[in-house]
């Protein structure tokens, strides 16, 4: 590409032998005999320090913004020192009552330390119908049974019955005695007419006889 010459790139022939005789060491130019330097320094050295401040920033690890435990959502931590994980693990696994809990603060302050029964032990017990904790008569309010074979319900209805028959007829027999009047008609199914002995009900008691008190 072509070099497009601006008449602010032409330089004279003093600027151009001034150049060619260079300036020797002891020669110092000021930073104000230079256009824009000094701003452009300015502008460096500020860049700089902005630089460096950044960095200094970042790399404190002194909390410089103030953070609180609230506001990273941990206001209920208390500042203490934490466990480290093998102290931590070596709580978890240690089954020896690390923190001294008592009975009572489980609910089981009534209960004595002694051996408790195996399930099998147990079970064994709760099926044994051979009275294993020797309970009495006396303890069941049975005290003054005799240990006697009882009667059946059938007998002692049957029983009962044979005690009320007679008994009916005892008192038949008394009120016919009252009564002065040991008969009572019974009629055949050929009409025929019998004077029979029997109750007040006109039940035969005894048969083929006729008898009246006389008085």
């Amino acid at each position: 590409m072509a070099k497009i010459w601006r008449s602010r790139d032409i330089i004279g022939a003093e600027d151009a032998q001034r150049w060619e005789n260079k300036a020797d060491a002891t020669h110092r130019h000021r930073v104000s005999d230079i256009d824009g330097l000094e701003a452009i320094i300015g502008n460096q050295t500020t860049n700089k320090a902005n630089q460096a401040d950044l960095t200094a920033h970042i790399q404190n690890q002194n909390n410089p913004h103030n953070v609180t435990k609230q506001q990273v959502g941990l206001g209920n931590v208390t500042n203490v020192e934490q466990a480290s994980k093998q102290d931590f693990n070596n709580h978890a696994t240690n089954h020896n009552n690390p923190h001294s809990v008592t009975k009572a603060q489980v609910g089981l302050g009534n209960v004595t330390n002694v051996e408790q029964a195996s399930k099998v032990d147990f079970d064994a017990h709760a099926t044994n119908r051979n009275n294993p904790h020797n309970v009495t008569k006396s303890q069941v309010g049975l005290g003054n049974v005799d240990n006697v074979r009882q009667a059946s319900y059938e007998s002692v209805e049957a029983l009962k019955r044979e005690f009320q028959e007679h008994e009916d007829r005892l008192n038949a027999i008394e009120y016919m005695f009252l009564q002065n009047d040991f008969t009572a008609p019974i009629r055949t199914e050929d009409g025929t007419e019998h004077t029979l002995l029997a109750d007040e009900n006109g039940r035969v008691i005894v048969a083929d006889w006729k008898y009246r008190m006389e008085v």
